[in-house]
């Protein structure tokens, strides 16, 4: 009896995850980068170098139970809004001074855990995110851009399907013109 219930369950998981699929990460972390770089080679030109985005995709396992198409959406939201974050950060350090040494960096790492889960990196040093609002950038509706530079509904999305669709985590960690970090963990298949 415990068998049918247990297949039964299963059963169920699978029906309601159905377009769920194996896939890896690390293909999804460069398919994504790549589909940035092409979108964006036009506004790279005077803040980073395409090439200068930093890959450290040392998790040994990275196979998860998860929507290729959502998961794609997800990092390339998060690293255009590392790529805006750093050329604000660019235009300021430029308008004050010139002769900045100002250096965009964007890396992108991964590692397992003990918890039989994959820890994803986005960490730029574009103008950060002030403590007070960290909260509020993974609701509906609020965005830190001006105006036609944003609809406020990127990273809440990107939440939505960290946590309900792949039962994973999201958080963030910034300090104003030093960084800003995004924390995926995803449950291993």
């Amino acid at each position: 009896s415990t068998r049918k219930e247990s297949s039964a369950a299963s059963d169920v998981y699978k029906r309601q995850n159905s377009h769920l699929n194996k896939c890896h990460v690390h293909e999804i972390i460069q398919q994504s980068v790549f589909y940035v770089k092409k979108a964006n080679n036009y506004s790279f030109a005077n803040v980073i170098n395409p090439e200068d985005i930093q890959l450290n995709l040392m998790a040994s396992n990275d196979q998860i139970l998860g929507s290729l198409s959502n998961l794609t959406r997800v990092f390339i939201n998060i690293i255009d809004n590392a790529i805006f974050s750093m050329c604000k950060r660019q235009e300021i350090e430029q308008d004050n001074n010139p002769e900045h040494t100002y250096q965009p960096t964007l890396n992108i790492s991964s590692e397992n855990n003990e918890n039989d889960e994959i820890t994803i990196l986005i960490k730029d040093n574009g103008v950060g995110i002030e403590k007070e609002i960290q909260e509020k950038v993974l609701t509906h509706f609020f965005t830190t851009k001006q105006p036609g530079e944003g609809t406020g509904l990127g990273l809440s999305m990107s939440y939505e399907i960290i946590i309900t669709e792949h039962k994973g985590k999201l958080s963030l960690q910034s300090e104003p013109f030093n960084y800003c970090e995004l924390k995926i963990t995803l449950p291993l298949l």
